[in-house]
């Protein structure tokens, strides 16, 4: 009966589909929503995005805290010589980006001068 508005899938297709649910442990639909993403969003990728926060300027500790709250993984990596206490100077990506949830962010900590070498 044509007209009826329903589709039957395929043996192939419906295969596929069996499939690809057995891949994603409890399927896309039952993930935990990241803020900032529609569940709607969500149900048509396998990966959650969250909106990376801004930590430049932070100290250090306060920055990873920031950062792993988000649900990103946080990596420090040596800055420009800076005679302060240890902040954050840059970060990738950017504060305020969309990424991932559990990618790596990177951010950028000042160093202290080397015995010897003098406070610009």
């Amino acid at each position: 009966m044509r007209g009826t508005g329903r589709r039957r899938l395929s043996g192939g297709a419906a295969a596929v589909i069996a499939a690809l649910a057995l891949l994603v442990p409890g399927g896309v639909a039952s993930a935990s929503p990241s803020p900032g993403v529609s569940q709607a969003a969500q149900e048509t990728s396998p990966y959650s995005t969250g909106i990376v926060p801004n930590v430049v300027g932070q100290d250090l500790a306060n920055a990873v805290a920031a950062v792993r709250a988000a649900g990103f993984v946080a990596r420090s990596a040596p800055g420009y010589v800076d005679c302060g206490p240890p902040y954050v100077q840059s970060q990738t990506p950017a504060g305020g980006s969309a990424a991932v949830s559990g990618s790596t962010v990177t951010l950028r900590v000042n160093r202290q001068p080397s015995p010897g070498q003098h406070c610009p």
